[in-house]
């Protein structure tokens, strides 16, 4: 791969995949979208597996780690802003950094956010081209300010690359529009920065897999302990769960992971208890069975 597919700068935005439309997005797009019914969750710096992930390290094009293709042409779209950056540290001790810039100044990225009550996923982004995109949708209020007082935001700083933690706009919805605000993003959180797409094509192919079958589903608690649900979304199983006739469950809505209420979690039923939902962190799955009638 060239630099110029991987550039940002002047490029039409999707406000429907809220990313920089380019050939490196677009690759990254398709990992998530394959025929197949496996999910698959593309994933940049390796953070704790999880079903279905592919690691841009895992990526190979042209015979070389995606990872560090990035972390290369990030380092140049940086150089060509005045930031220069060593060589050496471009693959190794900066890479994971440069990968992260990359994502925030391309796309908006799901990023998980430690809270003194636990965990919380939020939208986030450095790229004013698609936060420009999304203008229609924002909430009168946040479009009426404009954007300029998000200049620190839609920039990078040396001090961003070498300590990890970035200045970014977070994205929510309101119930007058989109919202915008300030936010900082820390070293830790922002290793786990994911774009928007491939966490929503993930969740999808989740969901297919649930209205499908009965699982056994094992994922990581805020606490990091292992959990063990038997789960399902198939109508006549959660019916017989509910006590409901099947036409009711069709009408029921289920929260799913970008649902402003609960960013990043899937409300699932608990099969071994009647009438009980767990609110599963669609990024923390680590493995999932489907399992005759339980």
């Amino acid at each position: 791969m060239n630099p110029s597919q991987f550039s940002y700068d002047n490029r039409q935005a999707n406000p429907d995949l809220l990313c920089i439309e380019n050939d490196l997005h677009a690759l990254l797009y398709g990992k998530g979208t394959t025929q197949s019914n496996s999910p698959v969750l593309v994933t940049i710096n390796n953070p704790s597996r999880v079903t279905g992930q592919l690691d841009l390290g895992e990526i190979e094009v042209d015979r070389f780690p995606l990872d560090r293709w990035m972390a290369k042409a990030q380092a140049l779209f940086l150089s060509e802003r005045g930031i220069r950056i060593a060589a050496a540290d471009i693959t190794n001790k900066l890479r994971e950094a440069l990968n992260t810039s990359y994502i925030l100044s391309s796309s908006v990225a799901v990023v998980r956010v430690n809270k003194q009550r636990g965990v919380e996923y939020v939208l986030v982004t450095k790229n004013p081209d698609i936060v420009s995109a999304l203008r229609t949708k924002l909430a009168p209020a946040d479009r009426k300010k404009g954007f300029d007082q998000f200049q620190a935001q839609f920039m990078t700083s040396y001090t961003e690359i070498i300590t990890g933690t970035f200045q970014v706009v977070r994205l929510f919805a309101d119930i007058d529009g989109i919202r915008l605000r300030k936010m900082q993003v820390s070293a830790k959180g922002a290793r786990h920065a994911i774009p928007y797409y491939a966490v929503n094509n993930y969740a999808a192919k989740l969901m297919g897999i649930f209205s499908l079958h009965q699982v056994q589903l094992t994922y990581r608690d805020e606490q990091g302990a292992d959990v063990s649900l038997k789960t399902s979304l198939m109508n006549d199983v959660v019916a017989k769960w509910l006590g409901i006739s099947t036409n009711d469950v069709e009408l029921s809505k289920w929260i799913d992971w970008s649902d402003p209420s609960s960013l990043g979690y899937i409300s699932m039923p608990d099969l071994t208890q009647r009438g009980e939902f767990v609110s599963v962190p669609v990024l923390n799955i680590k493995s999932l069975q489907p399992v005759k009638n339980m």
